[in-house]
């Protein structure tokens, strides 16, 4: 590994290779709009790690997209999905019915354990069929209690779907998997820091509009090139076993060519980091769902965080609800990438961020 750099000059040069982060901290300090920031040491291999020394003489230290302001606890928390819920819950704040299920390989080792052996409760993935029977019915949404950007998340119909998912999450080494309702509203992401939203937009899955003359292949590859050029990290061959299943299923395949105008929806999942398009709705949205947004920041004790909320209507106070997801660590290069507006609304963001201790 190679000597760390521990910056005293005025100008620090970014690196292609450094976090998103990093490179905004970088740019902001170069612009002398962080004048509370003495120095900056940047570990220069990965460009992952970054330690910021202000003036006070306090540090923060930055790790991959995480800006070092919540605690360890708090994040991890917040990053179990079966125990958001819980908490969410707990708190009357409205959230999709679901469960959670051991995968068979964990709960074989929790079963194990002298602290877990007396403990009846647990249930496993072989109860999962009967649970959503009796309780939900499908489709559902299955998704790995930990993980972020929507791996592994998949819309299940059928008995079948949800045999050969769950195998494969045990495959995978999955822990728990997280079985609930399909919440059939838009999906937003709503950003707070420190008590404040600072950001919202909607989030629309990944799709293609048609051109009469163009077949499902080529939209899908020119939309994909089109992301990719404006600086979007698409994991796309993660996505492409998806898309195609979703083709079948709406009976398309790659080569049929699709009637101008017409808009194909190609994921059920709506992460920009799948593909999807965000659209602000920060001037729109209703103040009850930024005072949600705060209060569930405030339940996990968390100064920053992404509230990702399914909402009927969020111009109305009244409207249907339910907390999808609560992200500690929501990345925002995504976003930033979507146009010019974006990425300047998010800079200075940030630079908030960097000038608060």
């Amino acid at each position: 590994m190679e000597i760390y750099e521990h910056h005293t000059e005025k100008r620090i040069e970014p690196r292609e290779h450094y976090t998103y982060l990093i490179n905004i901290l970088i740019d902001a300090y170069n612009a002398g709009k962080l004048p509370e920031i003495k120095d900056i040491i940047i570990e220069p291999e990965y460009g992952y790690v970054a330690s910021i020394e202000y003036n006070s003489g306090e540090h923060r230290v930055l790790y991959g997209h995480d800006p070092g302001f919540n605690s360890g606890s708090a994040e991890q928390l917040a990053n179990d999905k079966g125990y958001t819920k819980f908490l969410l819950r707990e708190n009357g704040i409205n959230c999709a019915r679901g469960s959670e299920f051991l995968l068979p390989w964990w709960a074989d080792m929790l079963r194990q354990s002298d602290r877990q052996q007396f403990n009846h409760s647990m249930r496993d993935t072989k109860e999962a069929l009967g649970y959503i029977d009796k309780s939900l019915g499908f489709p559902v949404y299955v998704k790995p209690s930990r993980g972020s950007q929507g791996v592994g998340v998949a819309r299940v119909e059928t008995a079948e779907e949800l045999d050969k998912l769950l195998n494969q999450y045990n495959e995978e080494r999955v822990k728990v998997a997280v079985i609930e309702e399909e919440l059939k509203m838009p999906d937003y992401r709503i950003l707070v820091f420190d008590d404040e939203v600072v950001n919202a937009y909607e989030r629309r899955p990944f799709s293609v509009e048609g051109d009469g003359v163009s077949n499902l292949e080529q939209l899908i590859d020119l939309k994909h090139k089109t992301l990719v050029d404006s600086g979007r990290d698409i994991h796309f061959e993660r996505q492409l076993p998806i898309i195609m299943n979703k083709l079948g299923k709406m009976g398309l395949s790659m080569t049929d060519i699709i009637p101008e105008g017409a808009d194909v929806r190609l994921m059920d999942i709506s992460n920009l980091s799948a593909g999807g398009t965000p659209v602000d709705v920060g001037e729109v949205m209703h103040q009850r769902w930024r005072d949600l947004a705060v209060r569930v920041a405030r339940i996990f004790d968390l100064r920053i965080c992404g509230v990702d909320l399914a909402c009927k209507d969020i111009t109305q106070s009244d409207s249907e609800y339910g907390v999808i997801e609560v992200n500690a660590t929501p990345g925002a290069k995504q976003f930033m990438a979507s146009g010019a507006a974006q990425q300047e609304k998010l800079e200075d963001v940030f630079v908030k961020f960097f000038r608060t201790l």
